[in-house]
């Protein structure tokens, strides 16, 4: 898999299938995460905690 600020490729093996998960985690996370007005926090399959994103597209 291949990560920059704001892009991704996964490469190799197989594809999710439709609603399937894939995890994903950004190296550098502020202009990241300046696009969500949340932030899902989940163990396992377990949604445990909801983070807002306060300074949401205040980026600069």
């Amino acid at each position: 898999a291949f990560m920059g600020d704001e892009q991704g490729a996964l490469i190799g093996g197989d594809l999710p299938g439709l609603a399937g998960r894939v995890t994903l985690v950004p190296p550098h996370c502020d202009p990241t995460v300046n696009l969500y007005d949340v932030y899902w926090v989940v163990a396992g399959d377990t949604v445990v905690d909801r983070w807002a994103v306060t300074a949401r597209g205040r980026s600069t």
